[in-house]
């Protein structure tokens, strides 16, 4: 049996995930297991594997909060994150910063994506263990605990009057967890008056 990229199927239902590390770039990453002679010295990886069941991030949830419905051109729009597990068992994931644990994607009344404005690049500052208890909510913080953001952190600068949706991709994974990427929030409408 081959294991190819991140993770392959075993009989008994049982996911093996197998992280490469040291891989350059465009190189095989396969692994064989079996009774197979080991690969020569030159060409052997670095390999580490965890056991065990895998989980979709696609039990993850996202619910959206804003301070309130109707805003102002140019108000600060605050919105609050909380996380929902939607499965039976804990699911456990790597805690970063909040940008990078949940994408905001912004949408005008016809239906298109709202352009986001130029930001500064954010760098990854930390990252922690973390999980979510069975059918469980956590509300997303930064390090100093609040839980209330600015949209303009997402890079969205609403100052056109209309009606707007606001949806979200939960962004959490681990080796035991792994991430998708499809919208999976409730659809927040707000106003933005002049």
């Amino acid at each position: 049996m081959t294991i190819s990229k991140k993770a392959s199927r075993l009989s008994g239902g049982l996911l093996l995930t197998a992280v490469l590390i040291g891989i350059p770039r465009g190189a095989d990453a396969q692994v064989t297991i079996g009774r197979e002679p080991p690969p020569s010295a030159e060409r052997m990886k670095p390999l580490l594997v965890f056991a065990g069941p895998v989980y979709s991030g696609h039990d993850i949830r996202l619910k959206i909060e804003t301070s309130r419905s109707t805003f102002r051109a140019g108000d600060r729009i605050d919105v609050r994150l909380t996380l929902e597990n939607q499965s039976d068992h804990v699911l456990k994931y790597t805690r970063t910063p909040l940008l990078y644990q949940a994408r905001l994607r912004v949408f005008d009344a016809e239906g298109r994506e709202v352009k986001r404005i130029a930001r500064q690049p954010i760098f990854i500052s930390h990252a922690v263990p973390d999980s979510l208890t069975p059918r469980g909510t956590k509300i997303l913080t930064d390090a100093e605990g609040r839980e209330w953001f600015n949209l303009l952190d997402w890079s969205y600068d609403l100052r056109a009057p209309g009606t707007y949706t606001i949806v979200g991709i939960p962004l959490q994974s681990s080796p035991k967890l792994t991430r998708d990427t499809t919208i999976r929030s409730n659809r927040l409408r707000i106003t933005i008056t002049q």
